[in-house]
């Protein structure tokens, strides 16, 4: 459990610094809540494939910013925004550490770790 907690706090930080993502796009708040409604047992490659999309909006919206800017900027989106990140870092962190992820989405991770460095 601790490890989850460590491996989903890294990616959680790792979202507030990112920046790899082009294109005006916006958190999709609603389609993030309906993944909820899932056991995490039922989420596709799509489904995950779609939660990286959101961290990588996320770390777009946040591109330059130091960790205290992006603070701030967390508290400018909406509850559900907000939720919304918490969410996907969380299904992300738990598929990750479940060996669920393909290929692809691990190498897309790596690279998006690699930019927050």
């Amino acid at each position: 459990m601790l490890k989850i907690l460590k491996t989903v706090a890294v990616i959680a930080i790792t979202v507030i610094t990112l920046a790899s993502c082009s294109g005006p796009k916006e958190l999709d708040a609603v389609k993030v809540k309906a993944l909820t409604e899932k056991e995490s047992s039922e989420y596709t490659p799509a489904d995950i494939d779609f939660c990286i999309d959101q961290i990588e909006i996320f770390a777009n919206a946040t591109k330059g910013m130091t960790k205290e800017e992006a603070q701030e900027y967390v508290k400018t989106l909406s509850k559900e925004q907000q939720e919304a990140v918490l969410t996907v870092t969380l299904i992300v962190g738990a598929a990750q550490m479940g060996d669920a992820l393909t290929p692809d989405q691990l190498e897309r991770l790596a690279k998006l770790e690699a930019e927050s460095k």
